[in-house]
């Protein structure tokens, strides 16, 4: 019986056995559609129920899949379209049931493809299914223009289009010319990464990478897709200015930006209005047309309609259908919708439209944050420099999804590799990523997802000018631990801070304290607390590359030198110009029933140790915790014993009035994106923390 048991949870709990499962069902359901009008519903329900049954056991019991929000974020979104499938079922289009099914494979296949059981990423078999791809559409792409240039009958050519559409050996137009867009980028990810490996000595490989760009370059140009050349030109355009901008470690000359907008305003004309471009929609249609004042209302829409794909008359008649149910959307029902008004097309040629038509505004604001995370985990997770590639294959395929909704609800070979190069990126390339993105609170995945659309939206930029209109004031910042892995946000910070915000030394602070100083830009002071030997080894080196004074919090007893500063340690960055300050002797938080020999040995006794043993005089003390019960009188009586200065953390910036021994902080971490790191700073917090900071500041005042 237990030999049984153990068979069938090694099948029945096995990816590979699932996915083959799901793709007969997919088969069955398609030849049984097609010739029999027949849905086999209940063999659906099983299978999306057998996908999520493995997807919990790998996440709650093997934790091969690992436990990140990520991945429940996308899971809501599945559920999302699940429940609105089996709400409204009247639905007997094969393409989309198709669609939808591989969609839930799709997202199982990133979930699980490429991880360890201890959390890391697999690359080898990633690379190995990226260089199949690669060969395969070299191959394919060779054959095609071999057979077009030597006008075989074997080429086809897509049906009323002009003969300059030639797809060769594929099957449409636009999977001609996304397969190729897709295999130029994953083929300059390969040419680079032998670069790390060989330098600039050339490995045999680079001949067919090299070769591959030319052959895609002339497949999109035969077969006329003009939105993978677009996407093409723009990304090539970014990669330029962001290169230029990393050389020169500056804002770029305007020149820059208006050439590289004048390339774009050539592309687009190229684009859009030469005889390659839209032959078909601009001279095609309108040499039918002897005059435009002669059309009717109703002619001139179709008109605009045919000129744009049918794009004008799908999205005008679908908003129409949205706006009647904009927050659940019609679920799966709304493909027998589509495919009444593309008349024949179930393909709405937008992802945004698609999705809003299946799941609503919930689905489409679920699917947002998925977005948004997937790109800050798979920045939080990069460790190869080459790996920019695979970020702009999965970007611009989703750029063109805007248009042609491939990314999602797609059938294509080519959407299952976008899912798992995302899968991939997302997935903790080592030991040091995977215990980061444990650490990793909801809330602040939240925080994160709101600020970059706030930032994008102009909002955090508005509040900051209003916020710091008057230069007088000291930003306070206090961060933790500054581990290897996060340096690269915790640099982008420094930057920002450089250009918008003046340095506060030791003597810069006391002489605005003193009413001797003013400020051209806001000042700011960078502290770090508890002492952590990552802020020595990290922090520092890079706080004086970029010309910051570092005020060092620290705990005087815990100084180990393993994960904590030495004394030497902190004599150092005193001697380099830093400043340190006491966090309590054992990081103690505060409590009412905290006796005097306690608040003695925290404070006044951690004091001496520190003075004694970095020989520098220490009167800067800085509370521990920060919650309001942290706060106390007798402590706070004590440290005006004790000290010449007191620092808090209840987001307000300094200002020269401001009680020395109620200086407020404002929390930010090296791991934050840019845009949530400004969010904290934009004044925005001062407000949520407005009530509670004026209650520890009457518990806390002089007596």
């Amino acid at each position: 019986m237990n030999h049984l048991v153990g068979k069938l949870k090694e099948y029945m709990l096995s990816e590979i056995f699932c996915t083959l499962f799901f793709m007969i069902v997919l088969t069955v359901n398609h030849v049984s559609l097609y010739y029999l009008d027949v849905y086999l519903r209940p063999l659906f329900l099983v299978s999306y129920l057998w996908v999520l049954i493995i997807y919990l056991y790998h996440t709650l019991i093997t934790r091969k899949y690992l436990t990140g929000n990520l991945f429940r974020i996308a899971h809501v979104f599945l559920i999302i379209n699940v429940v609105f499938t089996f709400i409204w079922p009247e639905n007997r289009r094969i393409s989309v049931l198709q669609d939808f099914a591989q969609l839930i494979l799709y997202m199982f296949v990133a979930f699980g493809a490429f991880y360890h059981h201890d959390g890391k990423n697999d690359r080898v078999r990633m690379e190995k299914l990226l260089h199949f791809f690669v060969a395969a559409t070299f191959v394919v792409s060779l054959a095609s223009l071999a057979a077009i240039y030597l006008k075989s009958d074997l080429i086809s050519i897509q049906p009323n289009y002009p003969e300059s559409r030639q797809r060769g050996f594929y099957y449409e137009t636009n999977e001609g010319g996304l397969n190729a867009f897709a295999s130029i980028i994953l083929g300059l990810y390969f040419f680079w990464k032998n670069r790390e490996i060989y330098g600039k000595k050339a490995a045999a490989s680079d001949i067919i990478y090299v070769l591959n760009v030319f052959v895609q370059l002339d497949m999109i140009r035969a077969n006329g897709s003009r939105t993978s050349l677009l996407v093409l030109m723009a990304m090539a355009v970014i990669m330029l200015l962001t290169t230029l901008k990393k050389r020169t470690e500056k804002d770029l000359p305007k020149w820059i930006l208006y050439a590289a907008g004048a390339v774009i305003a050539a592309a687009c004309y190229v684009l859009l209005f030469t005889r390659y471009g839209f032959e078909r929609n601009v001279y095609y249609y309108l040499s039918e047309v002897s005059s435009l004042g002669s059309l009717t209302k109703d002619e001139l829409m179709n008109l605009l309609s045919r000129m744009s794909s049918f794009r004008f008359y799908i999205w005008k008649t679908s908003f129409e259908e949205i706006a009647k149910h904009p927050f659940r959307g019609y679920g799966l029902k709304s493909a027998n919708f589509t495919y009444t008004i593309y008349r024949g097309f179930s393909n709405s040629h937008n992802l945004l439209i698609n999705t809003l038509l299946f799941s609503g505004v919930t689905g489409t604001a679920v699917l947002t944050l998925y977005g948004i995370e997937c790109a800050l985990q798979s920045s939080r997770n990069a460790r190869s420099s080459v790996d920019k590639y695979l970020k702009a294959f999965v970007l611009g395929y989703l750029a063109v999804s805007m248009l042609e909704m491939a990314f999602l609800y797609n059938g294509k070979a080519l959407s299952a590799l976008c899912w798992c190069t995302l899968g991939y990126l997302t997935s903790p390339k080592d030991e040091l990523a995977a215990d980061a993105e444990n650490s990793i609170t909801v809330v602040e995945r939240v925080k994160n997802a709101a600020a970059i659309i706030m930032n994008c939206l102009g909002i955090t930029n508005l509040m900051i000018r209003k916020c710091y209109a008057d230069p007088q004031m000291i930003r306070v910042v206090n961060y933790h631990r500054t581990p290897d892995n996060e340096l690269k946000t915790f640099e982008k910070q420094l930057k920002w801070y450089r250009k918008h915000f003046e340095n506060v030394d030791r003597t810069r602070f006391e002489r605005f304290m003193n009413g001797e100083h003013q400020f051209v830009k806001p000042g700011i002071i960078l502290s770090f607390d508890d002492g952590l030997l990552n802020n020595y080894e990290n922090a520092a080196p890079l706080l004086e590359q970029y010309g910051f004074t570092g005020w060092f919090f620290v705990s005087s007893g815990l100084a180990d030198g393993t994960e904590y500063m030495t004394y030497e340690d902190m004599a150092d960055l005193a001697k380099r110009g830093h400043v340190l300050g006491c966090h309590t002797f054992s990081h103690h938080r505060m409590e009412e029933n905290d006796t005097p020999e306690i608040l003695d040995h925290e404070i006044a006794e951690a004091r001496q140790v520190l003075s004694e043993r970095t020989g520098t005089d220490i009167d800067i003390f800085c509370w521990c915790g920060g919650e309001e019960d942290t706060y106390t009188k007798i402590a706070a009586d004590e440290i005006r014993r004790h000290y010449r200065w007191g620092f808090m953390t209840n987001n307000e910036p300094v200002r020269s009035d401001t009680d020395h021994y109620q200086l407020q902080r404002t929390n930010v971490e090296a791991r934050w994106p840019l845009s949530t790191a400004k969010l904290q700073l934009s004044g925005l917090m001062d407000r949520v923390y407005r009530d509670k900071r004026e209650r520890v500041i009457e518990k806390t005042k002089e007596s």
